[in-house]
């Protein structure tokens, strides 16, 4: 098996941009369900670029469940700022 530096990179981009996604787009009541389970399910990934993610999403889930604000707008630029803070701290 060969080593692919941009397919590791391409997963862990991948999962930012679901964090980020996330962050901004709540999940429907009735499809959270099935986003946990999808999550909880690749959190036993063999990769670890996978599981970094899937963990990350699922505790971002997690903070933001429940809260039902719905915005008409995408992030500010300070809200951008501060995501890429944290995805230094803890993702990864």
């Amino acid at each position: 098996m060969t080593y692919c530096p941009c397919c590791r990179m391409g997963l862990k981009k991948g999962w930012e941009l679901f964090g980020s996604c996330l962050s901004f787009l709540s999940p429907t009541k009735r499809f959270e369900p099935t986003l946990v389970q999808y999550l909880q399910d690749n959190m036993n990934n063999k990769n670890e670029s996978v599981c970094a993610g899937a963990q990350f999403a699922l505790n971002l889930l997690k903070r933001i469940s429940g809260r039902a604000v719905r915005r008409n707008h995408g992030p500010d630029t300070k809200e951008l700022e501060a995501i890429q803070v944290q995805k230094k701290k803890k993702l990864f």
